[in-house]
């Protein structure tokens, strides 16, 4: 029997595969098409599978991490400083294995790119209210949103899902190097995994968004992720939105925007409102030219708080 700490161990490639068997057989019609059509069709396309492993991790940090994104403005240091922290933490991490690495002495522009979003994600002062410890990233990529947040919150509850079977395994291998948080799999232990309110970092796939909490998370990123989805995910994930995240909440997306991709029709702008989000901000910059990806932040809005005026005011 697997015990509780065993569900941190990095995934391989054939708990993955058991997994998704397993669950799928499960999903009624619709929600298979919508699932299994998509991951199987990513993967017929070959994405993500290049990297498999410590040795995939590697080169798939090192693709990230030699990226250059524009961005409109010098990054915070202290930003690009934790970022890098996480960074570094994770190349030695490989290099402790014998493993080929270049640790890198300074920033990386995946590290600038990651202070960016950071920054974008706390772009108003927070409240009580809407102070951010749980988060659900969405198509974590190589886990890198991971970095700085880990780092300003000792007790944070951070979420990562993932549908292609590379990635997750990818992912796997960067959050057990990247802080000192516990981390809980899925793919290792489906009977038990469950999403608590206890400080750590959980790991599941997408086609269980019935595993994510109700009334639960401060802030759920899609950060490159949507446009990339097929049209019926897209669906099933604003379903899933209002019911995981608590009132407040931020909902932060970043990407070059779906309404130019063949098959979406889909007006994020149009929809999320009729979802009560509210558009908090919106940068004006010159997508690709000046910035990789449009930024926004929108805010789940709360109609139980009713707003009185002061007596006297």
């Amino acid at each position: 029997m697997i015990g509780y700490h065993d569900m941190g161990k990095p995934v391989t490639p054939d708990a993955f595969a058991a997994a998704g068997r397993a669950d799928l057989e499960r999903l009624p019609a619709g929600q298979m098409d919508a699932y299994a059509g998509w991951f199987g069709g990513m993967e017929h396309k070959g994405v993500g599978r290049s990297y498999a492993g410590l040795s995939g991790l590697i080169a798939y940090m090192d693709t990230v991490n030699k990226a250059a994104f524009p961005l409109p403005f010098d990054a915070d240091p202290a930003m690009v400083a934790d970022s890098f922290a996480t960074t570094r933490r994770v190349y030695e991490s490989l290099s402790s294995y014998g493993l080929e690495v270049d640790i890198p002495d300074t920033p990386m522009e995946v590290d600038r790119h990651t202070a960016g979003d950071f920054m974008f994600q706390n772009i108003y002062p927070e409240t009580p209210r809407t102070k951010v410890r749980r988060i659900l990233d969405f198509g974590p990529g190589v886990g890198r949103q991971l970095n700085i947040w880990s780092r300003r919150v000792p007790d944070l509850c951070y979420v990562g899902m993932e549908a292609i079977e590379n990635s997750y395994i990818c992912q796997s291998e960067y959050f057990t190097r990247a802080s000192d948080l516990p981390v809980t799999d899925y793919v290792n232990d489906p009977e038990r995994f469950e999403i608590t309110e206890t400080a750590g970092i959980y790991h599941l796939p997408t086609w269980r968004l019935d595993k994510l909490p109700w009334n639960f998370f401060d802030l759920v990123i899609f950060s490159q992720v949507l446009p990339e989805l097929g049209a019926e995910l897209i669906v099933e994930l604003l379903k899933t939105l209002p019911r995981i995240l608590k009132p407040g909440a931020q909902l932060y997306i970043r990407d070059h925007d779906l309404s130019w991709l063949p098959g979406h029709r889909y007006d994020l702008d149009a929809e999320l409102p009729k979802l009560g989000f509210h558009l908090e901000f919106r940068p004006y910059f010159i997508d690709r030219k000046e910035i990789h990806g449009i930024p926004r932040v929108w805010r789940r809005t709360d109609p139980r708080i009713n707003y009185r005026p002061v007596a006297g005011g």
